[in-house]
């Protein structure tokens, strides 16, 4: 892992093997480790895998007074590919991180050289009601957000989902204690479909080849 100092933000960034550069994007509320089967599999491949904590989320740290929602999460992968650098990556992208993937592509679409987005947002369509209950979390009940998590997706797992215990653990270790769910408590209160408002109009023009993974 990598510490990576932008404007604004400190990111944790998972980057390694060699060849073709793919960027992997997280969503809400997970993080990096979302990828942790993934990574290994595209490094064999030949690739060179970045997957940073978003700005806010996990391990990455944004200023107190930062906007941590996904229009800024883009600007920050870009100058994320600036600093490191790499060469047009592949963007892939789960969740709501898609609405920074695809943001992002629109502004700066020689930045990358395809998309790939995992039952994601369109448009303003964002599937807020799943985390209406966080944005209106009481911040002294801050600490009570972790154990809600896996409950949630032990639920999840037992109507035929994929995730086991210990994979929750993992990948929502940061979001523990009272320190942890405030962070995510802020991220979710930034979420704002308005961003992606006409996206599918920017993105058009462009011409980036793109897959969309819905399941």
């Amino acid at each position: 892992m990598a510490r990576v100092r932008l404007r604004g933000a400190t990111l944790d960034v998972w980057d390694e093997g060699n060849g073709r550069p793919v960027l992997l994007l997280h969503g809400f509320p997970t993080t990096q480790r979302l990828w942790r089967a993934v990574v290994p599999q595209l490094v064999s491949f030949g690739c060179r895998v970045v997957a940073p904590d978003l700005a806010g989320y996990g391990q990455s740290d944004a200023e107190a007074d930062a906007d941590v929602g996904m229009a800024q999460q883009a600007r920050w992968m870009n100058e994320l590919i600036e600093v490191l650098p790499l060469t047009r990556p592949l963007l892939v992208a789960h969740d709501v991180g898609t609405a920074a993937a695809q943001i992002l592509a629109a502004q700066f679409p020689d930045r990358i050289s395809g998309l790939v987005l995992i039952d994601g947002v369109y448009e303003e369509n964002w599937a807020m009601e799943a985390i209406a209950s966080i944005q209106s979390w009481k911040a002294a009940d801050a600490h009570r957000l972790f154990p809600l998590l896996l409950r949630r997706l032990r639920s999840s797992a037992a109507s035929g989902g994929s995730i086991s215990d210990p994979i929750a653990r993992e990948v929502l270790a940061p979001y523990e204690g009272a320190e942890g769910g405030l962070r995510l408590i802020r991220a979710a209160r930034t979420l704002n479909p308005r961003e992606t408002r006409g996206i599918a109009e920017r993105l058009r023009p462009h011409g980036i080849p793109t897959l969309v993974l819905w399941g």
